[in-house]
């Protein structure tokens, strides 16, 4: 509300002083001519600025609820998780090559995202490595071959909502420093520019142009 106010009482101001200078001034047509070009050049930054902030505010709010998102990872993701993180480093022979290249980079997204749910839910680790260890004999294999296209997907989705978040991030951190002047400055550029806009019109109807 203070800001609205702020922005209200400058727009009043503006059109107090546009209006004095103009009486002040007197008819003077070439002026009156360029004020048609500062008025829309500084509409036109105003709305720059102004959109600059909206799409700051937008992307914070995304930023978090990606985070959410990411650090509410449900049980369901666990045994991707348990297979990534614990096999990794050394993956079962019957992993083909692109499979243990994907392993190897989905432990770094993990890690970034903070999902590492094992870390609060012991239990579930557990479980997981009896099951898996026990799912390794060969006539499993089939079985866990198809396992892991479950498991790539779902490492699948948790690199792309990591992409994203890192995205987001360096979005916010290239606008952050202009976030608090962008707030108050676009609005003001735009006052401004309507305000020149309407004293314009009075010399209009006045005859000055």
């Amino acid at each position: 509300m203070s800001h609205l106010i702020i922005i209200s009482s400058l727009f009043v101001a503006f059109i107090i002083i546009f209006h004095i200078a103009m009486f002040k001034l007197g008819p003077r047509p070439s002026l009156w001519k360029c004020v048609d070009y500062i008025w829309l050049s500084v509409a036109s930054f105003g709305l720059i600025v102004s959109g600059a902030s909206i799409y700051l505010t937008e992307t914070e709010q995304e930023l978090e609820r990606e985070r959410g998102s990411l650090s509410s990872t449900p049980f369901w993701a666990s045994p991707a998780l348990a297979v990534t993180i614990d096999h990794y480093s050394n993956p079962p022979e019957y992993l083909s090559k692109e499979m243990r290249w994907e392993y190897e980079l989905a432990v770094g997204w993990f890690k970034q995202a903070k999902a590492l749910i094992f870390d609060e839910e012991p239990c579930y680790k557990l479980y997981f490595d009896q099951t898996f260890n026990r799912s390794k004999s060969n006539h499993r294999i089939p079985e866990i071959r198809k396992d892991q296209d479950i498991i790539l997907n779902i490492i699948n989705g948790l690199r792309d909502k990591c992409s994203r978040v890192a995205q987001l991030e360096a979005d916010a951190m290239s606008l952050y420093s202009f976030k608090h002047s962008a707030k108050y400055l676009g609005p003001i550029l735009l006052a401004f520019a309507i305000a020149l806009r309407f004293t314009k019109t009075t010399a209009s109807l006045k005859g000055y142009t």
